[in-house]
């Protein structure tokens, strides 16, 4: 594979091509301390493979934006600006001293629009990662006997341990990532539980599955069980309800007319018959610990068999949502970086 010629796009894209005109080679694959418009930060698939994972970063002229990949990315973090833009420059975040500097309308060396992250005491050798469950962290090497409060993870018979910090804490409990609880999961408080009617996925070993499968052929015998205050991750997104401004029942019987639609979530602000529906297929985490933090209401329909009675949880006692990676596992890998920015 031979290098033809190179082009410098105007989005600030470094392309180098082949005879054939045909991409070999980009900046934007490749993101070092800086982030453009076009770019996108992937997360790996998991902490011992470095294929392309489920979730990915992304910053426009609008701010900075975190989307669980699927036929259609769904939205999960949505840190927007707004304000007049100051600078011809395109928008861009960038690693400054141990923080995440958010430029969206301004650019150095303009004070940032915002920053994310308490600085570390020791910026040195400073890496961010999003990882595989959609967290989005700094690491970077301490002693031992250093100490203030983040995780760490310590190599044997060393005195090394790889400090992390976790950028959105702030902004992002451990219920409002998609996958905290897998398909299915009802996450509250940390603790995630299966709906009455959906049992462990053995398969899996992580999540929920129907014990008496919904198919498209027995329509005619199926109905929605109503779960109140279940909110959806997927909420921080204004343009991903698929029905706008409908009464609770228009959505329910969306669901119920639509094969493909397992959950319809329903959520609305004062006036019940004026809110948004999501039709949900790939239904990933629920959460129940939403009312108290927005300002609106939410009900979950579950679609079941009409022999079915659907209460809030199952009998089956809770599990702890593992918030970060597994300590086993990640000594392994620790001294590979993946998708990283350096």
């Amino acid at each position: 594979m031979s290098v033809a010629g190179l082009q410098m796009l105007n989005t600030w894209n470094l392309v180098l091509f082949d005879d054939n005109n045909k991409t070999i080679w980009q900046t934007f694959k490749h993101p070092t301390d800086t982030l453009l418009p076009g770019q996108k930060l992937v997360s790996r698939a998991s902490e011992t493979n470095w294929t392309e994972g489920s979730f990915y970063l992304t910053v426009s002229s609008e701010g900075l934006f975190a989307f669980y990949r699927s036929t259609v990315p769904q939205m999960y973090f949505n840190f927007s600006v707004s304000g007049i833009k100051e600078s011809e420059q395109p928008s861009y975040i960038r690693v400054v001293n141990g923080t995440l500097a958010l430029y969206i309308l301004s650019a150095e060396p303009s004070e940032p629009d915002a920053v994310l992250s308490s600085p570390l005491n020791n910026s040195e050798n400073v890496y961010m990662r999003l990882d595989s469950d959609g967290y989005l962290r700094f690491y970077h090497d301490v002693t031992k006997n250093y100490y203030d409060g983040y995780l760490r993870f310590c190599y044997h018979n060393v005195t090394k341990c790889l400090y992390q910090v976790d950028i959105l804490a702030d902004l992002l409990r451990e219920c409002d990532y998609p996958t905290v609880c897998g398909n299915y999961g009802l996450c509250s408080n940390g603790q995630c539980s299966c709906l009455n009617g959906f049992d462990r996925d053995n398969q899996s070993k992580f999540g929920c599955t129907e014990i008496n499968p919904v198919t498209c052929e027995n329509g005619q015998s199926q109905s929605l069980s109503l779960l109140r205050d279940v909110y959806y991750f997927n909420y921080v997104d204004p343009d991903a309800a698929d029905l706008k401004g409908i009464q609770m029942d228009s959505c329910k019987d969306a669901c119920l007319r639509n094969c493909s639609c397992r959950v319809a979530m329903f959520q609305y602000y004062y006036d019940i018959s004026h809110g948004n529906c999501f039709l949900l297929s790939n239904v990933l985490s629920l959460m129940n610990e939403g009312q108290g933090r927005s300002p609106y209401h939410s009900y979950a329909f579950i679609k079941e068999q009409k022999s079915q009675r659907l209460s809030s949880v199952s009998a089956a006692p809770p599990t702890r949502a593992i918030a970060g990676v597994t300590v086993g596992t990640f000594v392994l890998v620790v001294l590979v970086v993946g998708f990283c920015i350096l």
